[in-house]
């Protein structure tokens, strides 16, 4: 049973947590190697999208229906899934936080 569980999608109140957070960088996971895909920038709830900005470029879009994310255990960042509207497919990001007090 435990097995086969449905994917749980974040809920609103859950994202609305990451919304302003300072990003020192992030990487994209792909085939389990990371590659940095930018870095100063932030995370942005806009109505029912997640935007993700870095060096002023948006560099994801995500609906927040598509939208599925959790805090790293160490607190420094978080591990985001979604469908990724710009590009069109499924990517794996994981974003560091700015250690400036936010």
């Amino acid at each position: 049973m435990g097995l086969l569980k449905k994917e749980k999608k974040t809920k609103l109140k859950d994202i609305v947590e990451f919304h302003g957070k300072r990003i020192s960088y992030a990487v994209e996971m792909i085939n389990a190697e990371e590659k940095i895909i930018g870095r100063n920038g932030g995370i942005s709830l806009n109505g029912n999208e997640v935007v993700i900005l870095l060096e002023a470029k948006e560099v994801f879009r995500c609906k927040v229906s598509d939208f599925k994310a959790g805090t790293l255990m160490s607190g420094n960042g978080v591990d985001i899934n979604g469908f990724d509207v710009n590009e069109g497919r499924q990517r794996h990001i994981i974003a560091y936080y700015s250690k400036l007090r936010q």
